[in-house]
């Protein structure tokens, strides 16, 4: 999961799954290790991240992470919703028995501080089993404003002292003058 982030459940139920837990289920990304499912034991959970982010209105953001419906056989349904966000971003995903990778980017239109990266469970199959969640990692890359090179300064230089020239000569040669 994210560096240094640890995430609470911030209502309903979740549960860790794999092979460090002593469970039979194989985690997406991390075999060896842990994962988590969206559906506790019983019931739809919802985490959040702590600590909270603060977003850069112009940087995009990227939201990467596996996910799977565990407890059935590999095919399109059974089905379990699930919503991630992260600050006013949002957005709806299904589960199904096949794992899966997703890759979420947004831009914010404004700075945003204060804000959880958060997964909430909207469906399930039954009372157990739900998506799980593995290897979540939040990326931002800044924005860039564009620097003008070296040529196009020089460019810009060589055009003032051209305008500048010519104003000279013209003043010195008792140019026309408008008033």
């Amino acid at each position: 999961m994210l560096a240094g982030t640890q995430f609470t459940v911030t209502s309903g139920a979740v549960d860790i799954v794999g092979v460090l837990n002593a469970s039979f289920f194989t985690c997406v990304n991390n075999p060896a290790g842990n994962c988590l499912d969206l559906v506790g034991s019983p019931g739809l959970g919802t985490i959040s991240s702590t600590p909270t982010f603060n977003l850069t209105a112009g940087d995009t953001y990227t939201i990467t992470f596996g996910y799977v419906l565990q407890g059935f056989a590999t095919g399109p349904t059974p089905t379990s919703d699930f919503t991630v966000g992260l600050g006013s971003f949002s957005d709806m995903l299904t589960a199904i028995p096949m794992v899966q990778d997703a890759s979420l980017s947004f831009i914010p239109g404004t700075n945003e501080t204060g804000v959880h990266l958060t997964y909430a469970s909207d469906t399930a199959p039954d009372d157990i089993h739900g998506a799980v969640l593995d290897h979540i990692v939040l990326t931002e890359t800044p924005s860039v404003t564009p620097v003008p090179e070296a040529s196009t300064w020089a460019m810009l230089a060589l055009g003032f002292a051209g305008l500048g020239f010519a104003a000279f000569r013209r003043s010195r040669k008792g140019g026309i003058s408008i008033l």
